[in-house]
């Protein structure tokens, strides 16, 4: 009876350090997913999509870019969906940026956001836009997503 008793407990030890490091691992190690390409032709009401995953086998985080109405020459905001497929909870930034011939910024906006699996999210990426510039300066735009799991749900 004594012998079952160390080797339950021995079992119990071992299945805890495995855990430990495990959850370790995946502490210092999340799981990360870009997500992001380039948008062009710059018009009002192009939609485009982009999605990225963490490995080949892996579902997908979709990224659809709405580009907005144009006033006085300029889009105040870009329209974003967001929808996750993936395991976890993940915290992402999003960023917006549309560059002139020459390669400078001409405007950028950006936003963060948590999202879950099967969540969709829609938010509104306002555009701050460099002084005396408008859309006809624009010559292309490029979104960057990056979605980083959250392991802890306190940290």
């Amino acid at each position: 009876m004594r012998g079952w008793l160390q080797l339950a407990l021995l079992v119990a030890v071992i299945a805890l350090a495995v855990t430990c490091i495990i959850l370790a691992i995946r502490i210092l190690v999340p799981v990360r997913v870009f997500v992001g390409g380039p948008i062009y032709p710059v018009a009002e009401g192009l939609k485009f999509c982009f999605s990225g995953r963490p490995r080949p086998e892996s579902p997908i985080v979709r990224v659809t870019v709405h580009l907005g109405e144009v006033r006085d020459g300029r889009m105040d905001k870009v329209r974003v969906k967001v929808e996750c497929y993936l395991d976890g909870r993940y915290r992402g930034t999003l960023k917006v940026v549309f560059w002139d011939s020459r390669g400078e910024v001409v405007a950028s906006g950006s936003a963060t956001l948590e999202i879950s699996r099967m969540e969709v999210k829609e938010l509104d990426i306002p555009l701050s836009w460099a002084e005396g510039r408008s859309l006809d300066d624009v010559a292309w735009g490029q979104v960057e997503g990056e979605f980083v799991e959250v392991v802890l749900p306190w940290w």
